[in-house]
């Protein structure tokens, strides 16, 4: 089963972003978010990702009841993810320490695979 756990990569922001673009490029992974409260822009940037997906938030529903944790909240790391396993399972590649990041907003979610954490910018 998945534990979806709160992560609080923005301090003193609030806790609800809506997800404004996904760009990947040679810069790395690039997540733009806007927090509706303050109008503060983050964008999170996986230098390190291995896989990522975007998807509508009702593919999400499924997933939640499948899983523990999800509630209010916009960022998340994922234990024993689903994705991850697929990941892994699939890849001719094996990796070390990858971890799941999910990205929850009302419109859009994103995961992402990385070797790391990511370098949080605000704008």
């Amino acid at each position: 089963m998945q534990i979806f756990h709160q992560w609080h990569p923005v301090q003193d922001a609030g806790t609800y972003f809506s997800i404004a673009a996904v760009m990947d490029d040679g810069e790395g992974l690039r997540i733009c978010l806007h927090q509706h409260d303050t109008g503060q822009r983050v964008t999170v940037v996986f230098k390190d990702r291995l896989a990522y997906q975007c998807r509508d938030e009702s593919d999400l529903e499924g997933e939640a009841a499948r899983s523990t944790g999800l509630g209010r909240g916009c960022f998340y790391t994922v234990e024993g993810s689903e994705f991850q396993t697929r990941f892994e399972r699939d890849s001719v590649r094996r990796y070390d320490g990858i971890a799941h990041f999910a990205f929850v907003s009302d419109a859009r979610c994103v995961d992402v695979l990385a070797l790391g954490k990511p370098v949080v910018i605000r704008l």
